[in-house]
């Protein structure tokens, strides 16, 4: 008889993870329901990541550690685990957080009921060194504006991810054959917002659970509390991109401004945080003249229909700024 594909195929890419990765891959062992596979990455670490994974691995029916001796990056990473995973869906698990009680079983349910293309699911930050979940830091945050349960069409999908603003990999669970379509950069941070538009691009159902699945790991030497010039740069690239290959899929008004707006609020954000940098300053203002022609009137007249006066005025100041910078020539 033929081996059974495991209904989920749970991967962890991590580095130097050793104060966490033993919390992440309990809070997955603790939750198993049915046959699950778990992969594990160790992108050529210098502490006892590889070790810890094996020794927790073995609790695990179906499970593997892959090893790189040169140090790969994340979006690389997550490429290796995808081209290895034989589960019917996928779900990347950072290795610095957990996954939270309940949250394997409400998954296969909703998975059993509807085969959904893609399921989504909130999070709760926390703060914690080496052990479990810790302290939240306030009420879930959601992974999509708009009402939990099935869903269709990508225009409803992209407007209220977009709305709530969360972008990462982490906090979606895809079929199979769709996650496989997509391909993260190598070399990038922020490969999460660069790899979404051939996520949704492939995704015909959806499933917003609106209950928190994962505990996200706030801590030191992440690279969201480690912002440089690299990751600014890359950040620009991701959010041209973003622009660039959700504009044909934007088929209504709503999920136009959705994109517009962030893509307008990103590129503020890393102006904000380039103030000292003329360089970055230069490219920020170059990325602004590309994506939005209309020096950005388009979003700010759709805030003032939507009465987010507030928001008009900031992104008012914004892009005033910008445009009294002298794009570079990149």
């Amino acid at each position: 008889m033929a081996d059974v594909r495991p209904w989920l195929s749970v991967l962890v890419p991590g580095r130097n993870v050793e104060r966490y990765l033993p919390a992440c891959l309990a809070s997955i062992h603790n939750e198993q329901v049915g046959d699950i596979e778990v992969l594990v990455l160790d992108d050529a670490s210098s502490d006892a990541t590889a070790e810890i994974a094996r020794q927790w691995l073995q609790r695990f029916a179906n499970a593997r550690l892959l090893q790189r001796e040169q140090n790969v990056g994340i979006g690389e990473g997550r490429n290796i685990l995808l081209r290895e995973a034989a589960g019917e869906y996928i779900w990347f698990v950072d290795a610095d957080d957990v996954v939270l009680p309940g949250a394997l079983r409400s998954l296969k349910g909703i998975v059993e009921a509807g085969s959904p293309d893609l399921v989504l699911c909130d999070f709760v930050p926390f703060r914690a060194g080496e052990g479990g979940q810790g302290e939240g830091d306030g009420p879930p945050k959601g992974a999509l504006l708009g009402p939990g349960g099935a869903g269709t069409g990508v225009d409803s999908l992209l407007a209220g991810l977009l709305a709530a603003r969360q972008l990462h990999v982490w906090s979606k669970i895809a079929r199979r054959e769709v996650m496989r379509g997509v391909t993260f950069p190598v070399g990038k941070v922020f490969e999460d917002n660069a790899a979404m538009p051939d996520l949704l691009a492939r995704t015909g159902s959806y499933y917003y659970a609106g209950k928190a699945w994962i505990g996200y790991r706030r801590r030191p030497g992440s690279i969201m509390s480690s912002i440089d010039a690299r990751c600014r740069l890359d950040f620009l690239d991701s959010i041209a991109s973003l622009q660039r290959k959700l504009a044909p899929l934007a088929g209504t008004a709503e999920a136009r401004f959705a994109l517009d707006y962030f893509c307008l609020r990103g590129l503020l954000w890393a102006t904000q945080r380039s103030s000292a940098d003329p360089q970055a300053l230069a490219a920020c203002a170059r990325t602004f003249n590309e994506l939005f022609a209309d020096n950005a009137r388009g979003v700010l007249s759709g805030c003032l229909k939507r009465g987010w006066l507030l928001r008009a005025m900031k992104l008012q100041l914004g892009t005033r700024k910008l445009r009294g910078v002298e794009p570079d020539r990149a």
